[in-house]
């Protein structure tokens, strides 16, 4: 089988490993930003990977970590800036995960899906604030439903898990 993994950060990442380990063959990394030494404590990257982008090292750690890998293509930018070929290769993926994490991001995406139908499933998934509560939101090929349809107008979950206080929660030891 083949995944689009969209947004390699902390979710999209550790996705993308679990997904290689369970036997996926074939992936395509999708992820405009370059992993930073603050970013690897909860990353599948690590120390030796800071300063790389994220898609491209993600997609040859599968590559070198897993031997049934087939292909790794990488994308080092945004989702929005593929060219069509390039938008073709994630269409034709047997599932898309988006991990990106921003409305600005995701709502077009899951405005692509709605309009290019037949495209394969998609998963988003996404943690709350403070990583208190993760969350993952199937919308299966040929099916009604989407992303925006849960979300308020800033993109945010209309039924958070959590709330926090307005303001700094960040307390010094």
């Amino acid at each position: 089988k083949s995944v689009a993994v969209v947004g390699c950060g902390a979710v999209g990442s550790m996705v993308c490993m679990r997904l290689a380990q369970a036997g996926v063959g074939a992936f395509v990394t999708v992820d405009p930003q370059v992993l930073e030494a603050q970013n690897t404590g909860r990353h599948a990257l690590g120390a030796r990977d800071v300063g790389s982008f994220k898609a491209k090292a993600l997609a040859r750690e599968i590559t070198r970590r897993f031997p049934h890998i087939r292909s790794a293509i990488a994308f080092p930018k945004k989702w929005l800036a593929l060219t069509p070929s390039e938008l073709q290769l994630i269409a034709q993926a047997d599932l898309i995960v988006s991990a990106m994490g921003e409305w600005a991001g995701e709502g077009p995406l899951n405005e692509w899906h709605q309009k290019n139908s037949p495209l394969p499933p998609i998963v988003y998934g996404w943690t709350e604030d403070h990583a208190t509560a993760g969350h993952a939101l199937l919308i299966a090929a040929g099916q009604p439903g989407c992303l925006r349809c849960i979300l308020d107008d800033d993109g945010s979950p209309s039924w958070p898990e959590t709330m926090w206080p307005e303001g700094k929660t960040l307390r010094p030891e």
